[in-house]
């Protein structure tokens, strides 16, 4: 995993990225929040990158099936 790329893709919303970068292997455990020297709470940017991750698939497969 790889908070830095992850946390570029959240924040341009690029649900195609955010899977290809396997956001959901993320099981939220917290050890990169607490090694972050910066001090940023990652398991929430994670865990809202998980969100458009699943919005992005969701709307995909609904225009798949039409």
């Amino acid at each position: 995993l790889m908070p830095a790329n992850m946390a570029r893709a959240r924040e341009a919303r690029d649900g195609a990225l955010l899977d290809a970068l396997m956001v959901d292997l993320c099981i939220e455990c917290g050890v990169c929040s607490y090694v972050c020297p910066a001090k940023i709470n990652l398991v929430a940017s994670h865990r809202q990158a998980k969100q458009i991750r699943n919005g992005y698939l969701a709307k995909n497969r609904r225009s798949v099936t039409k």
